[in-house]
């Protein structure tokens, strides 16, 4: 218990439904989390005996590498910490998962925050909605310099970045928002999410 009490002081503590669900469907999202099963249902009640705040999440399954904008990955541009015009500073409690980074990229010669490595491997932070959210389609994305907050919260405007431990790898995904995208050509991009506890 004293583990998980430090746990608890700085993380969200976090699984991964093992099992199937259409979970973004809003039939399904109704009878959760009576419906769990096996191994799931196992972990949620032990979470439950805990008397720790116990939610069924959806979490947005993002890109972790630095391949989006200006150098950045999606989370740190919805913090909104690197801004050319109105840069920021991490939330204080993230601050620990971050650090600054002098000239970073040579391509862009900026000063910057960036996830520390270790925390962006073990994928520490996440996009977690409030609450379960059913599937979405939207055209947002379809514009030019449309940034990635305003096409996450066509998801959701109930979602936060946290810190979380993770007890297992993510195995059983669902779609969760499907937006457009400029390119080369004109596409349809599928975010995925996993079912959580």
């Amino acid at each position: 218990m004293p583990a998980l009490t430090n746990i608890h002081n700085r993380y969200n503590l976090g699984y991964h439904c093992a099992h199937a669900y259409p979970h973004t469907e809003k039939e399904t999202i109704n009878t959760l989390p009576a419906t769990l099963k096996g191994v799931d249902k196992v972990v949620y009640e032990c979470f439950f005996a805990t008397q720790f705040n116990v939610i069924l999440r959806h979490m947005l399954d993002l890109p972790t590498d630095y391949d989006f904008g200006y150098g950045e990955t999606p989370i740190e541009c919805l913090l909104g910490i690197n801004q050319e015009y109105n840069p920021g500073e991490p939330p204080q409690h993230l601050a620990n998962m971050f650090e600054w980074v002098e000239n970073d990229y040579a391509k862009y010669k900026c000063n910057k925050w960036r996830i520390k490595t270790e925390s962006r491997r073990r994928g520490d932070l996440a996009v977690l909605a409030d609450r379960l959210e059913p599937l979405r389609l939207t055209d947002a994305g379809l514009e030019e310099n449309m940034s990635y907050r305003e096409i996450v919260e066509e998801w959701t405007s109930n979602y936060n970045v946290n810190c979380v431990k993770w007890l297992n790898e993510p195995s059983q995904h669902q779609p969760a928002l499907l937006h457009g995208a400029v390119s080369t050509r004109v596409s349809e991009y599928a975010k995925l999410s996993p079912l959580t506890i």
